[in-house]
């Protein structure tokens, strides 16, 4: 029975093997003590029977017994625990091996990485860093021991990073990821791509947090550059296309207009002409007007007049006659009454917007009726056109992107042209249509 008790005692738990030991000693020296107690002294088992020695001799004989099974199974188990204690020394000798090695190999990523690294504290303090980190910044790992990350963060994205920070410590989130600027040691801006990943204790508390950073700088050096780019070619685009329309309104068109008046000259005269002469003079006639119409069309088209001398509104309601005309497609136009002014360069980016934007809707999305909508508020200038088509194929946007091809030059044309201005330029499209909307911040001294 005392085995079968033993037995359910964890093998793997030292301390339950020695308390097992002990039990199993003490029973021991309790079994030869009784034994030499009824070996040495007269015992009465009842009043009127005395145990003989022989007797006495028998159960001394049947205690040795059992106390020579209890050692060997004693002598057992302490081999047992021997051989536990063997292996329990080996199992921590790989682990301290395996922790070792796991240790080196972080170390060497976490010196090594061309990413910056740091090992935050609660309290915002980079306790340790990498190479490449201080490399970026300019500071000595001790340097930045000694400061919160936001002292080199920029005044204007500290507060976010700040807030993103405490909600990591608080248990909000497990991670977050931001563009933000750096200061250098050297005064210097950088810009990065941080993300922050939380560390929690064995308790599941805050223990600190691994950030990494991505120097940016000469990929946002790039997008500027690109960007600024970009501006030119919208902006040499809009001057040659104002030069092509008053070429066109000055010279083409003029001398149109001029042919058409010679061939009115000509055709008094068509009295003496045969019928055959007078049916091509007619029809030359006809063909030299309807190219003066087109050529004076084309020429609004890529500039026109209305937009520097009556405004965008006017603009906008010329551009929505001449589409109805040319398309069929009605229009349902909202603008201001009291024909605001804008910036130049905020009113025909605007037009270009809209005027794509119809283009898109007469080609693409079959809808019988467009919507635009100008509305001037004091900080901003909003631009909606919508249409009631079957909208852009399920897909292209998540797929494409916002520069993707299969949305042509159009969309992200529009796009980048608000963008120029600092604005933001959105895309809604479902089964019951699709609406665009370009929004651009006014200044106080554009307002």
């Amino acid at each position: 029975m005392p085995m079968r008790i033993f037995d359910r005692i964890d093998p793997l738990n030292i301390d339950q093997r020695q308390w097992e030991l002990w039990m199993l000693a003490l029973t021991v020296i309790f079994i030869i003590a009784v034994g030499m107690a009824l070996l040495m002294y007269p015992t009465a088992l009842s009043n009127d029977l005395i145990v003989s020695s022989t007797a006495k001799l028998k159960i001394f004989i049947g205690f040795c017994a059992l106390s020579v099974l209890l050692v060997g199974y004693l002598l057992d188990r302490q081999l047992v625990i021997s051989q536990l204690h063997k292996r329990l020394a080996e199992e921590h000798k790989r682990a301290e091996k395996a922790l070792r090695e796991s240790e080196a190999r972080f170390r060497a990523i976490f010196e090594n990485a061309a990413l910056g690294i740091a090992l935050v504290d609660v309290h915002g303090r980079p306790v340790g860093s990498n190479a490449a980190l201080q490399r970026m910044l300019g500071y000595t790992k001790f340097e930045l021991a000694d400061k919160v990350f936001t002292d080199y963060t920029h005044p204007d994205d500290a507060r976010g990073d700040w807030d993103l920070f405490n909600e990591l410590v608080e248990g909000k989130r497990d991670q977050y990821q931001i563009e933000k600027r750096f200061f250098r040691k050297d005064g210097q801006v950088l810009w990065g791509q941080l993300n922050v990943s939380l560390i929690r204790d064995q308790k599941g508390e805050f223990e600190y947090c691994i950030g990494m950073v991505e120097d940016m700088s000469e990929r946002k050096r790039t997008a500027d550059a690109l960007r600024e780019l970009s501006g030119r070619l919208l902006r040499l685009q809009d001057e040659e296309r104002r030069h092509i329309a008053r070429e066109l309104h000055d010279t083409t068109a003029q001398s149109l207009s001029a042919l058409a008046i010679n061939l009115n000259v000509v055709k008094d005269s068509a009295a003496d002409l045969n019928p055959r002469a007078r049916a091509c003079l007619s029809e030359s006639l006809g063909l030299a007007e309807q190219c003066s119409r087109e050529i004076r069309t084309l020429s609004y088209l890529l500039h026109p007049p209305l937009l520097d001398e009556a405004g965008l509104g006017s603009a906008l309601r010329w551009l929505a006659d001449g589409y109805a005309k040319r398309t069929g497609i009605c229009v349902d136009l909202e603008v201001p009454a009291d024909r605001t002014r804008l910036p130049g360069d905020i009113e025909l980016a605007l037009y270009r917007t809209v005027q794509e934007g119809l283009t898109n809707i007469h080609r693409h999305s079959g809808s019988k009726r467009a919507h635009v909508c100008l509305k001037c508020r004091p900080d901003q200038a909003v631009v909606t056109i919508a249409d009631e088509g079957h909208g852009i194929p399920p897909g292209v946007l998540e797929r494409e992107g916002p520069h993707g091809s299969q949305l042509g030059v159009g969309i992200p044309g529009m796009r980048e042209r608000i963008r120029q201005l600092g604005g933001q330029f959105e895309i809604l499209t479902g089964s019951n249509g699709t609406t665009l909307t370009a929004t651009v911040i006014l200044r106080e001294e554009q307002a």
